[in-house]
């Protein structure tokens, strides 16, 4: 019952074609019954389905873009903790080659005295 209309406009426009002037004017009246319908199902039903679709797809995208930025940041932050873990280290063996190598010079200047 819903689709019914398109059969008969469909029906009308053969009868048209077929036919004399009187019902070439139906003719011209189908084409603008099947256009006027084709607009109203378009703006009414077509399009706000693709965009529901559309923005039901893009909340899932953006949710996975979220998971995925989060955990590049996390980890992006592990290896930042981890450099300065490793910088500290560096520091402090060289401060400590330093002091050494200093005390190593200060002994063997007082031994040779």
């Amino acid at each position: 019952m819903k689709y019914l209309p398109a059969p008969l406009c469909a029906a009308a426009a053969i009868v048209a074609l077929a036919a004399e002037p009187p019902f070439a004017q139906l003719s011209n009246l189908t084409a603008t019954a099947i256009l006027g319908w084709y607009a109203w199902h378009t703006a009414t039903k077509a399009i706000p389905q693709l965009v529901e679709n559309f923005r039901r797809e893009l909340a899932t995208e953006r949710t996975q873009h979220h998971t995925d930025r989060d955990a590049f940041l996390h980890e992006m932050t592990e290896q930042r903790v981890q450099r300065h873990n490793d910088t500290t280290a560096i520091v402090l063996a060289v401060n400590e080659l330093a002091s050494t190598i200093k005390y190593s010079s200060n002994s063997a200047a007082v031994n040779s005295i």
